[in-house]
Formats: C-alpha cells, sequence, structure tokens
C-alpha cells in the first residue's frame, strides 16, 4: 500500500518515480561569454552583456531561429524585432507580440503585412 498526499487544493506531493528528468546541456568547451558569439549566449541564457535585454529573450524564446526563414542566427546577421500585428494596425507592443528576424525577412514581412502602407503613423516596427 503506497502513501498519498494530497491538498484539498489539489497540489499532490509527487514520489520519486513521478519526478520528471530535466537534462542540461553543456556548454562548448571554446565558449567563452566574451567571445563575441552573443547569438549562442543569449540563445542559451536569454542575456547576454552586449545584447538588448529584449533581444535575448526573444532569441532564448526562439531557440536561436528566425521566424520566418527558420534559419539561426549567426553572430554576423543583423536582427530586427518585428510585431507579428503591426502597430499601425492595432497590435501592442507586448513580448507574445514580438518576433526576431533578419533584416532581409523582416524587410519582407514588413512590405506584405499592410504596415508599409500606412502613412499617417509611421512603420515603427523596426529596431533601428
Amino acid at each position: 500500500m503506497a502513501w498519498s498526499f494530497e491538498t484539498k487544493d489539489g497540489y499532490k506531493l509527487l514520489n520519486h518515480a513521478e519526478t520528471t528528468i530535466k537534462r542540461h546541456v553543456t556548454i562548448r568547451p571554446e565558449a567563452s561569454p566574451y567571445d563575441g558569439n552573443w547569438t549562442y549566449w543569449s540563445t542559451r541564457k536569454g542575456t547576454s552583456y552586449d545584447v538588448p535585454k529584449r533581444v535575448a529573450n526573444l532569441l532564448k524564446k526562439q531557440k536561436g531561429k528566425c521566424k520566418s526563414s527558420g534559419q539561426y542566427f549567426t553572430p554576423d546577421d543583423i536582427v530586427e524585432i518585428d510585431h507579428i500585428i503591426p502597430t499601425s494596425v492595432g497590435g501592442k507592443d507586448e513580448y507574445k507580440n514580438l518576433q526576431l528576424l533578419h533584416r532581409h525577412c523582416h524587410d519582407i514581412k514588413t512590405a506584405t503585412d499592410g504596415s508599409y502602407n500606412s502613412k499617417e503613423t509611421g512603420c515603427s516596427d523596426d529596431n533601428r
């Protein structure tokens, strides 16, 4: 007979066999936070000393990939923050409405999503 501990709210004390295993990825031996590879450290930790916090958080959330092309970002790439729903058509400036794109992917998306034609409000989707 096994004991079961549970609160009235539904919280349950797990036994050892019910605990999920979380594997950790080791740091590459040649990697250093100061080697200039901002994409590696931002994707891994969600922070880097030379990358804006918003960009680093999006890199980690997107696992280092461009949402448009699906390609990994490299340290030489120019990346831009994009509003999924443009602010000019009612999108909000919130993390759930942001994505990180290569500059050329961002240009293509902006040209096709209707925000580029909005002359009265201007295009506020870029990170320049």
